[in-house]
């Protein structure tokens, strides 16, 4: 049985999977993402480095494709 073709799988979309006898084995996240490979990759400059870019009035969410800023307070204009 190939492993890496079920979806009980749990390798990080970003990785590669190679199936080994009885079992799989994931790949190392690609570089700029912190993370083994089985479960999730995310990237490695999010939030807690100068508030992911994000002004320093709105909230910051790391995300698997980077930060995400929330929006504006009441009363600014802009996005985020």
């Amino acid at each position: 049985v190939d492993e890496c073709l079920t979806n009980n799988v749990e390798c990080a979309a970003q990785v590669s999977c190679t199936n080994i006898p009885g079992g799989h084995e994931c790949g190392g996240c690609p570089e700029g993402y912190l993370g083994s490979g089985y479960t999730r990759c995310v990237r490695s400059i999010g939030c807690d480095v100068d508030n992911g870019g994000c002004d320093e009035l709105v909230e910051c969410m790391d995300s698997p494709s980077g930060p995400l800023c929330g929006p504006c307070p009441q009363g600014y204009n802009g996005n985020g």
